[in-house]
């Protein structure tokens, strides 16, 4: 836990399977297109930040094309409305933009994303104090 300490102290988000490990959970799945993509959720764990989103790293698992790695990371608000690409990888903007459609047809991700993003707030202020 000493890493996510200093994270949290870098203001660097955490990916939540670090935290609340588990294997039955620690990547979404999310079909598109024939393309199986792992999802890795990751916060702020700042107490006193407020920035009410999460970074989100998609992996494209299947088909693998080449052996580089397939991915692309979105900073993703909590409140469904929004999102930022930080890395697009090798996608274009309106494949990820699809993709997110997808990931956001209905608003169950959003709302787990919402209890993960509260768990690691209260998790922070308890390794904290």
């Amino acid at each position: 836990m000493d890493a996510v300490l200093n994270n949290i102290a870098k203001g660097v988000t955490v990916c939540y399977s670090e935290v609340f490990p588990n294997q039955d959970n620690d990547y979404f799945h999310l079909n598109y297109l024939g393309k199986l993509f792992l999802v890795a959720d990751s916060y702020c764990m700042n107490p006193d930040c407020t920035c009410q989103e999460v970074v989100l790293n998609f992996l494209q698992a299947y088909p693998r094309e080449n052996k580089k790695t397939n991915n692309f990371y979105v900073r993703f608000k909590l409140n469904g409305r929004g999102y930022k690409i930080h890395d697009q990888g090798r996608f274009n903007r309106s494949e990820i933009k699809a993709i997110i459609m997808r990931l956001t047809v209905d608003d169950s991700y959003v709302k787990l994303f919402n209890e993960r993003y509260t768990e690691m707030k209260e998790k922070a202020i308890k390794m904290i104090s």
